[in-house]
C-alpha cells in the first residue's frame, strides 16, 4: 500500500533520529518504495540535534550516506529548538521546482 501512496511524489524527506543509529538503517528500505520514481529528489534528515550528549550518529556519517545512496541534500534539525526546520523544507521545495522548471524547458525544446 505505501508505494501506492508515494506515487505522485515529487520530492521525500528521510527523517532519522540521530540519538538512534538504527533508524538511519532503514534508509535502504524506504529508498526500495521509492524507487519506481526516476529524479525523485530526496533529502536526508537528522532530528533531535538538541539533545547534544545523547548523539551516536555524527554528521560525517550523514555525509557519508547521502553521497551512498545518491541524495539531492542532507541536514540536521531540531524541533524543539526550531534550528534549520524552515531551511530543510525551503531546500526541498525549491528543489522540485527546479526540477519542475527544467522539466517543463525540456518539454518546450521537443515541442518546438
Amino acid at each position: 500500500m505505501l508505494p501506492d501512496y508515494c506515487k505522485g511524489a515529487r520530492g521525500a524527506i528521510f527523517m532519522y533520529d540521530v540519538t538512534n543509529p538504527s533508524t538511519l538503517l532503514s534508509l535502504s528500505k524506504w529508498l526500495k518504495i521509492l524507487q519506481f520514481q526516476e529524479d525523485l529528489p530526496i533529502m536526508i534528515v537528522g532530528t533531535k540535534i538538541d539533545l547534544v550528549e545523547q548523539v551516536k550518529v555524527e554528521f560525517a556519517e550523514l555525509e557519508q550516506t547521502a553521497r551512498e545512496y545518491g541524495l539531492c541534500g542532507m541536514a540536521e534539525v531540531s524541533a524543539k529548538t526550531g534550528v534549520n526546520v524552515g531551511e530543510v523544507f525551503e531546500f526541498v521545495a525549491t528543489t522540485i521546482l527546479n526540477l519542475a522548471r527544467k522539466e517543463e524547458r525540456e518539454l518546450e525544446t521537443v515541442v518546438t
